[in-house]
């Protein structure tokens, strides 16, 4: 199945204000199975529709005051 992780790192700077620094990873191993099949009564009937995205990456940065 499909695994996220998310890992935040904070730094305090000076004023009260802090830097956040993050690390999203989606679809972690990278699973291909089927999340829709087509359900209605045609010749495709049973076939997969929609599968799970790739593995994808996402970094932020915010700065909080």
């Amino acid at each position: 199945k499909d695994v996220d992780v998310a890992v935040e790192m904070v730094f305090k700077l000076p004023k009260g204000w802090a830097l956040s620094v993050g690390l999203n990873v989606y679809n972690l191993f990278n699973s291909q199975l089927p999340v829709s099949y087509i359900q209605e009564d045609t010749d495709l009937f049973g076939q997969v529709w929609g599968r799970q995205l790739p593995r994808w990456t996402q970094i932020t940065a915010a700065v909080r005051f």
